[in-house]
């Protein structure tokens, strides 16, 4: 049974082709390991087998109610992180109190973001 199947992919990044022609099965109980040297393409595969990039031509075919995790290879974490327990236990005090500044509540979304959005992929 096809969890992935991949034909005739072209990925482009303006007028650079970086995949042609790629073809590709992944069935279940197989183990599939990509590797290449930098530049090869593994990611912009995976991005598109994810839809975080659009093929220019191809077809993708996803089984079903299939989960995929991925970790992209850059995070930008905000410069003040990580930061204590205690400090983000007065970031959502002062939510609550109306007093916090916009800065304390943008970091304050933006961890229980990566918290829900990393708990997500490991489902």
């Amino acid at each position: 049974m096809n969890l992935i199947r991949i034909e005739n992919l072209c990925v482009n990044y303006g007028a650079k082709a970086v995949l042609h022609g790629v073809d590709l099965n992944v069935n279940a109980g197989e183990i599939v390991t990509v590797v290449g040297p930098n530049g090869s393409g593994k990611t912009s595969l995976l991005r598109a087998i994810i839809g975080a990039t659009s093929p220019q031509k191809g077809k993708i075919t996803l089984k079903d109610n299939l989960k995929i995790g991925y970790v992209p290879q850059r995070l930008n974490f905000d410069s003040s992180l990580p930061m204590t327990v205690e400090r983000f236990m007065h970031l959502s005090n002062n939510i609550n109190n109306r007093a916090g500044t916009l800065r304390d509540t943008w970091i304050l979304l933006y961890f229980i973001y990566w918290i829900v959005y990393i708990g997500r992929c490991f489902r």
